[in-house]
């Protein structure tokens, strides 16, 4: 009986030894776990890439350090997070606020959220589209209904934290829960080794940022399609499907002389990492109305701004898009003050095929007069008057 015991004892040490529950047994909310975002504007891609690196934990690949920023970078950003990609055999979906994911209430946003965490415990991405800003929500503690996360921010990032302490206006969990529209999480898949061969996304849909570099998409082999359901194998599928541009949604409350307003904007990442805010005319002549910049917009085959003169017209608040779009930039004259002028545009299509001009808020600032400052604490400042 004795020897039958030591044997079986044996047998267990040996499987533990073998089969270890997670990569190197590391908790997956150790401090190593977690990364800071390395650009201004790459907060979305450092929370995805901690997910990665939880999951990968949690799967028992024990190559999780190997999953970084940079790497997660060529399958999965075009100048934003693609809504849908696949990263070393796990596949990242979007939920964006459209999709009706967080019902019709504060409670049943934060049912939503606590069931998703429970179902994916290495974590789900939120982002926060008006401030922009995204962190990784890590889980839900019931006994003090406390939401925690890590905050990618340099100035913020602590590791696991409570939602409350991150980057994310809002002053309380409710308020801050209120602002998150998007989510991006893992809907499939094992992590399979991270730091070798990446695996391309193979999704065909023109809304998703196909980002597998281009030299390197080539000599990925069919061997590694993603999924044996699909038709298309990987090497196909990259060489049919160009990337598509996106802008990002960088909707959120700036200051124009100090006080707040509201603009929907979409956001482009410059050869620096930093942020291209593009916004709407209609919008900005309303919120720069009164203002020593203000300025009137007419349309009849070109597009013409008249500087120092009142906006008599409404905002153009009915826009049909949420979230991240992709964008073409058009070849269109813009006359100020019947001066034909260059301006720099990109052009976001709805489901009807109407087009929608958004401008470089700084370009403008350059012909209507107001400057452009950038605050780490209230974000984008227009300044309209003169010294």
């Amino acid at each position: 009986m004795k020897k039958r015991f030591l044997g079986l004892l044996l047998a267990l040490i040996l499987a533990v030894a073998l089969f270890p529950t997670a990569a190197g047994a590391i908790d997956i909310s150790d401090p190593s776990v977690f990364v800071p975002q390395q650009g201004r504007s790459t907060c979305t891609l450092a929370s995805v890439t901690m997910l990665l690196r939880r999951k990968a934990v949690l799967d028992g690949d024990a190559n999780w350090a190997s999953i970084t920023e940079s790497a997660v970078k060529k399958v999965a950003w075009t100048g934003g997070l693609a809504w849908n990609f696949t990263y070393n055999g796990v596949h990242i979906s979007v939920m964006r606020s459209s999709s009706g994911w967080a019902g019709s209430s504060l409670d049943s946003k934060r049912k939503a959220l606590i069931d998703l965490l429970a179902a994916h415990p290495e974590g789900i991405v939120a982002y926060c589209t008006s401030q922009p800003h995204a962190v990784l929500l890590t889980d839900y503690d019931a006994n003090s209904g406390t939401f925690y996360c890590c905050d990618p921010a340099p100035y913020y990032f602590a590791g696991r934290t409570p939602l409350v302490n991150s980057s994310i206006r809002g002053g309380s969990q409710d308020a801050i829960l209120g602002r998150i529209k998007q989510l991006w999480y893992a809907d499939s898949g094992l992590s399979k080794g991270a730091g070798t061969a990446s695996w391309a996304n193979t999704s065909t849909d023109t809304e998703e940022a196909l980002a597998a570099d281009d030299a390197s998409a080539s000599t990925i082999s069919t061997a590694t399609s993603v999924s044996t359901a699909t038709s298309v194998s990987t090497a196909t599928a990259i060489s049919t499907v160009a990337p598509v541009p996106v802008a990002r949604d960088a909707s959120q409350t700036i200051r124009v002389d100090g006080q707040e307003v509201e603009l929907q904007m979409y956001a482009l990442t410059d050869e620096g990492g930093n942020d291209v805010n593009y916004v709407k005319l209609r919008d900005l002549a309303q919120a720069l109305n009164g203002s020593e910049a203000q300025f009137n917009v007419a349309y009849d085959g070109e597009v013409a701004l008249t500087t120092r003169t009142p906006y008599l017209a409404e905002a153009d608040s009915a826009s049909p898009f949420q979230g991240d779009q992709p964008y073409t930039t058009p070849e269109t004259e813009t006359l100020v003050d019947g001066v034909a002028t260059q301006l720099t545009a990109i052009q976001l299509t709805d489901q009807q095929g109407g087009g929608y001009l958004y401008y470089n808020l700084r370009d403008l600032g350059q012909v209507l007069g107001y400057g452009v400052d950038w605050d780490p604490q209230t974000g984008i400042c227009l300044n309209t008057t003169q010294d």
